[in-house]
């Protein structure tokens, strides 16, 4: 038996599952959610007493593909109502009336939704621009709003109709025929101009823009814009079009071939994202003095990347080259040093630089005009051979991925974080002196051999050695040092994915070595050499074993490490024991995650002490 409605009272916690033609319910403290009913079509006073649910601040209402109508006479109870999401309700169309039922959105000028400070609507493929168009004129008080994957909306228009801004009331059923005689179309009324702070479309295909030549410069306090899956949405734009002056952060895509009409001479804007924009050919960007970070992805004939030099605030560049660009980019740097121009390519304050597909001849004209860069990240950049960066004298944080023919890396640097991913053909790592280096990161460089400055890594603290083949070679260098000759002296944590690391001519450098993080899924046993090498670590405070599919019983020599505190053993199934000789007395925490009963077992019994123990045994 099921009592309609629900809840009974204000402040009821409810949990109900899909039954027959009654949705899910589920209300915790000030959250209704209302889902997963195909037989449902009504949303009223029958499925919800609305009129206890004045305390709810946040509904959400999805996955009922059958629903067509919302009661308005319930929506108006809910009087703290503050964000409203409505996801996969396709049949929820234009006409809010249905056979049987005499109310409408527009049968009154009171608003439903005084304090709705967020509505989403998501996957929504029957709703029409007309449907919102009766809803909005409720909200008074609306700051974000968002619309994706909604097809039927076919146009958006926020001309402001003479009659709304004469009296500034809501838009009366006198004035909505008017305006959405479109079934189609979406209208923004005033009160919505003036109180809209982010306004998010997304997917929405056929979507055009009308209305007034000021486009969204009728959005007073609009913040931020996202514009993605919208291709006709830019394109349909007048020329005229604008942005208003104080929106800081901008996303948008599928642009016309030119982007300079865009932006007024008093633009604000600190983010600007362009992105899937394959007929964008020129991009101006002379008035956007604010912009602190921009990022250029998926515009394949992006040629011109006009006034770059006057972003004077610009400390962020994210972007993706194509041949024209990088072409017109040499010749710009060429002009610069042969003294025919002075205008620089990228403002000299740019601090953090991200960039694909970077070419050869590109490569040593840019990075020698950014003197206070303190970040490059090179990715995607397959014809990649050579790159200098003794130029870089600021530089504190390097990553490269995926320059698969880069074989020459050359520098004199003081980095304090460096990684190198999938770079198979590095064979010369030439950066002077590292004195100042960190943390160092190598990624599946396969044939990282040479490593000719790991002599003059005294500071180094992090070093990070993942799916490469070039350990081995590594421990050969290491064991040709002097006797007594410590490589890394002040290395303090160590991650590998090799346990041939743990090897007597690798392990006597690591006299400060506190935390060790190793994990092979091949090996089955730890060799006699290997668990000699373990002894020397003799700092070591934290060590884990991570990933030993096959591995069958711990080190032997565990009891040997004084200073250990902490043992991590994760996801090794196969260890089914301690070891024979104990645990370090020095030991306060030992932590189990995915391993067998067995151990589990036996790692409960150890309540010596102050040894704490942790299981986790997920699924």
């Amino acid at each position: 038996m099921l009592l309609h409605p629900l809840p009974p009272a204000e402040n009821t916690q409810v949990s109900v599952q899909p039954l027959l033609t009654y949705p899910a319910l589920e209300k915790n403290s000030n959250d209704l959610s209302v889902m997963s009913s195909k037989e449902l079509r009504v949303l009223d006073a029958k499925i919800l007493a609305f009129q206890n649910l004045t305390d709810v601040t946040s509904l959400h209402i999805g996955h009922c593909p059958n629903l067509v109508f919302l009661s308005f006479e319930g929506f108006r109870q809910l009087l703290n109502l503050r964000k409203m999401v409505i996801v996969s309700c396709g049949n929820l169309v234009s006409s809010c009336i249905v056979p049987g039922v005499s109310e409408t959105w527009n049968a009154t000028n009171y608003p439903a939704f005084p304090r709705l400070g967020h509505l989403k609507i998501e996957s929504c493929g029957g709703i029409a621009g007309k449907w919102l168009t009766e809803m909005l004129p409720h909200m008074q008080s609306l700051e974000e709003l968002d619309i994706e994957d909604c097809p039927q909306m076919k146009s958006i228009s926020i001309h402001r109709p003479r009659q709304e801004v004469e009296t500034g009331r809501l838009a009366s059923q006198a004035v909505l025929p008017r305006l959405a005689q479109d079934e189609f179309g979406l209208y923004i009324p005033l009160n919505i101009l003036s109180t809209l702070e982010k306004l998010h479309i997304r997917r929405c295909p056929g979507m055009q823009l009308y209305g007034s030549k000021e486009g969204y410069g009728g959005f007073t306090s609009l913040t931020e814009l996202v514009i993605t899956g919208c291709p006709m949405l830019l394109s349909s734009a007048d020329e005229r079009f604008s942005l208003p002056p104080s929106v800081p952060d901008l996303h948008i895509e599928f642009l016309p071939r030119r982007l300079q009409p865009y932006f007024p001479e008093n633009t604000s804007i600190r983010f600007l994202l362009v992105h899937e924009s394959p007929d964008l050919q020129y991009l101006n960007l002379h008035f956007c003095t604010a912009l602190q970070e921009l990022q250029i992805h998926n515009c394949r004939q992006l040629a011109v990347l006009e006034d770059m030099q006057y972003l004077s605030s610009l400390r962020i560049l994210s972007i993706e080259m194509n041949p024209e660009l990088s072409a017109s980019w040499v010749r710009k740097c060429q002009e610069v040093e042969e003294g025919s121009s002075h205008a620089r390519l990228l403002p000299p304050l740019l601090g953090k630089l991200s960039i694909r597909h970077l070419q050869d001849d590109l490569a040593p004209y840019l990075l020698a005009h950014l003197p206070f860069l303190r970040s490059l990240v090179v990715l995607n950049s397959p014809n990649l051979i050579f790159l200098q960066l003794g130029c870089l004298a600021t530089l504190k944080n390097l990553w490269i991925e995926d320059c698969r023919s880069l074989t020459s890396l050359q520098g004199s640097l003081s980095y304090l974080e460096v990684c190198f991913c999938d770079s198979q053909n590095l064979t010369s790592l030439q950066l002077g002196s590292l004195a100042a280096l960190k943390d160092l990161t190598v990624y599946s460089c396969d044939w990282l051999t040479p490593l000719e400055t790991l002599p003059s890594l005294g500071n180094l603290t992090d070093l990070a050695i993942y799916d490469c083949r070039s350990i081995a070679p590594l421990l050969e260098l290491l064991s040709r040092q002097p006797e007594g000759f410590s490589i890394f002296p002040q290395l303090e944590r160590l991650y590998v994915d090799d346990s041939s690391a743990l090897a007597t001519s690798f392990c006597k450098h690591l006299t400060s070595l506190r935390y060790l993080r190793i994990t092979d899924s091949d090996v089955i046993c730890f060799t006699d050499e290997q668990e000699k090498a373990l002894q020397l670590l003799t700092s070591l405070q934290d060590l884990s074993f991570l990933g030993f599919l096959n591995l069958i019983d711990l080190p032997a020599v565990l009891h040997s490490l004084h200073s250990l505190k902490k043992l991590d053993v994760k996801g090794c199934p196969r260890i089914s024991r301690l070891p024979e000789k104990g645990l370090p007395p020095s030991l306060e925490l030992v932590a189990i995650e995915r391993c067998s009963e067995e151990l589990q077992e036996q790692c409960r019994m150890l309540t010596t002490g102050k040894l704490k123990v942790q299981i986790y045994n997920y699924g």
